[in-house]
């Protein structure tokens, strides 16, 4: 079975650099996720049609590319040779990959990928869309339009991540909705999961999948190996209520510095579970992660961990955090207040200036269901307790006794 991976312009060029098309190439796109993953070279298209041992055009391809770099350097060199190479090389380039694409039993790529007149005339069984619930609707549509398949498959969560619309007026139009989700009452819901201990996802079933989640293996039902758990082995889950003060930080991005927020309590508190997980029960770096949903607590809970020799611990924002899995996951909330300014029956005003993205349940959905083995979550519960999703997950808690001071938890 042939498996092609196919990735975007930007990605191609972040690889094969050609100064006529860099503009393309925006810093705001510089990201990590970005780029063409170096493990799948062998299978990555644009590699491919450069590769002398698998495309004939190959030397080609590269000949021309390092002419148009010479033409760039000198600019006196004549505009309509230019135009008939340029057009030469769009022509071999297309064939090239017409070549693979046609030979290819699987293709992978993203649906901003699939370009018109790229895999438009190929006669497409099956097109199968994952995580189809963070995409937006026209993008879903588009592979649809374009490829003709004889069979969709639409495969997503829209109870976790949703599209990213940063235009206010868009996405109160409805371009948040997701194609998934506007058809999500006539999906099969897959109900076994095979990640969670089952104390784990109790309250993520209850809260977000009424109560349809059931454990995949019989070894999810097993108790901790670990005696720390405030509600016993059985509930590897514990929520700390810890009154720290929140900051607010200008922390750097690819788009230039941002607003976040940070919690130095709740940063200390983390780093300090994590250092005796690692050093007193001596579980794998590797195993750990720390998410936030702010980049600047993030930031500030990384330096921390470098400092202690613990750079091997995964910190994310809930956000990135989306499909992976470890068996330990630290969630920092950061928001706080002191009791005497919280109110009593805040408006949704007060609740969203005040608790901002943690009352985001898609991401708090997401980042509950990332542990294996223990979930340990830090947050001032008397300002969480202001939201309903979070006053239920403070009561299921309480009836596991896993609602406990930070100071009390046997770690510390």
């Amino acid at each position: 079975m042939k498996i092609l991976r196919v990735y975007g312009k930007k990605q191609e060029l972040e690889d094969y650099p050609n100064p006529f098309f860099m503009p393309l190439i925006k810093k705001k796109y510089r990201l990590k996720d970005t780029t063409a993953d170096k493990k799948l070279k062998d299978v990555s298209l644009h590699h491919i049609i450069r590769d002398a041992n698998k495309c004939p055009f190959a030397q080609i391809i590269l000949n021309l590319e390092e002419w148009f770099i010479q033409i760039y350097d000198n600019p006196t060199k004549n505009y309509d040779e230019f135009m008939k190479i340029d057009s030469q090389y769009k022509e071999i380039i297309k064939d090239a990959e017409q070549q693979f694409l046609e030979e290819a039993d699987i293709i992978l790529m993203t649906c901003s990928a699939n370009q018109p007149k790229r895999i438009e005339t190929f006669n497409i069984k099956q097109l199968i869309i994952d995580e189809c619930s963070m995409s937006m609707e026209p993008e879903s549509m588009s592979p649809m339009i374009l490829n003709h398949p004889e069979q969709i498959i639409l495969l997503g969560d829209h109870q976790q991540l949703k599209p990213v619309v940063t235009e206010k007026l868009a996405s109160q139009l409805g371009l948040e909705t997701s194609l998934f989700e506007r058809y999500h009452e006539n999906a099969f819901m897959l109900t076994k999961q095979y990640r969670m201990q089952k104390s784990i996802a109790e309250f993520p079933s209850k809260q977000f999948y009424k109560n349809r989640l059931e454990v995949g293996n019989e070894n999810q039902n097993d108790p901790s190996q670990y005696l720390f758990w405030p509600g016993g082995p059985k509930h590897p889950i514990v929520f700390l209520h810890n009154v720290g003060e929140e900051k607010g930080l200008n922390v750097s991005s690819e788009d230039g510095g941002q607003q976040s927020k940070s919690n130095e309590l709740e940063i200390n508190n983390a780093v300090n579970i994590a250092f005796r997980l690692v050093h007193r029960f001596k579980i794998n770096q590797s195993s750990i992660a720390i998410l936030s949903q702010y980049r600047a607590q993030c930031t500030l809970i990384s330096k921390n961990l470098i400092s202690k020799n613990l750079s091997g611990i995964t910190v994310q924002t809930v956000v990135s955090a989306q499909g992976s899995e470890w068996d330990y996951v630290i969630l920092s909330t950061v928001r706080s207040l002191p009791a005497s300014e919280i109110e009593r029956e805040p408006s949704i005003k007060w609740r969203q200036k005040h608790l901002g993205f943690i009352i985001d349940y898609h991401q708090i959905n997401v980042a509950l269901t990332r542990s294996r083995l223990g979930l340990i979550i830090l947050g001032n519960k008397l300002l969480l307790r202001t939201d309903a999703m979070w006053r239920n997950l403070l009561e299921h808690y309480e009836s596991k006794s896993a609602l406990i001071e930070a100071k009390d938890f046997k770690l510390f």
